[in-house]
């Protein structure tokens, strides 16, 4: 039967659900479709007696820096009444000591990708704040109501990515990735001119930085207008807000803000994403 996995906000956009690691430690972990492979902090791995492969998992950063982790198999672990055995998890610590973390972030000690659910469909139901695990019945019932549209499911090694395609104001289609680890839609620079958007002109915020791997990025925010929708879903429509525009290795990426504005459904195993008929 469908599972319905109640999930907090942290940190302005993240999505922190309930999980059991290893059968009996019962942790906060982000749910995060742009991580590709599972994460877990060292000192989780350890507690939950995950078994080193050797082996190592090379991610690739939004803009194009090379991140490896070591790659370790978890005897369980359980989102809701999904249980998988035998999971690889990568071994990688993202958050300082717990005394030092962020309001929210105290129990939280590794992030889950949809490639734990094993091609099981999910909606992401912002406004319910929860993360609905999909059976036959309420799949059905999920197509009955909303409209299919193309999702596109990449694989490498233990890591899933998914992309579905964003109608943009000025007619471009954009392929981006779905990615709740994102707060605000992320646009590669190249759209911003036919966007209406050029560095410099009132309205348009300029941040130059160093991120964690060293790499240097320029990153332009300004508020575009008209709305944005997924391609073949016009009741997807809604104003985009202030976008992120970077030198990206996607065409972009679409975050928290545009998807939990409704209740979207992801099924991987059919290579389709389902968005509500009626209109939030």
């Amino acid at each position: 039967m469908a599972d319905v996995v109640p999930f907090d906000i942290v940190g302005g956009h993240l999505l922190s659900v309930p999980a059991r690691v290893g059968g009996s430690a019962d942790v906060r972990l982000l749910f995060d479709t742009g991580i590709g492979v599972s994460v877990l902090s060292s000192a989780l791995a350890a507690a939950a007696g995950c078994r080193p492969t050797g082996e190592t998992f090379t991610g690739r950063r939004m803009s194009g820096q090379e991140v490896v982790v070591p790659l370790s198999r978890l005897g369980s672990l359980e989102l809701g009444s999904h249980r998988a055995s035998d999971v690889p998890v990568g071994i990688l610590d993202l958050l300082p000591p717990r005394a030092s973390r962020p309001a929210g972030f105290a129990e939280v000690e590794g992030i889950v990708s949809p490639g734990l659910l094993d091609g099981r469909a999910f909606t992401l139901d912002g406004p319910n704040r929860s993360l609905v695990l999909e059976d036959d019945r309420s799949m059905a019932d999920r197509l009955r109501r909303g409209t299919s549209i193309p999702l596109r499911v990449d694989r490498t090694g233990p890591a899933v990515d998914l992309f579905v395609d964003l109608d943009l104001p000025s007619g471009s289609r954009a392929t981006v990735e779905v990615d709740t680890g994102s707060g605000a839609l992320t646009l590669h620079s190249r759209y911003m001119l036919e966007l209406g958007v050029r560095p410099g002109d009132p309205g348009v915020r300029t941040i130059e930085g160093v991120d964690e791997t060293h790499h240097a990025f320029t990153r332009h925010f300004a508020r575009i207008d008209g709305p944005v929708r997924f391609s073949g879903a016009p009741t997807s429509a809604r104003g985009a807000g202030e976008v992120m525009f970077q030198e990206i290795i996607y065409d972009g990426l679409v975050g928290s803000t545009y998807l939990l504005g409704s209740a979207v459904t992801f099924d991987p195993r059919g290579s389709r994403a389902v968005v509500p008929t009626v209109a939030p």
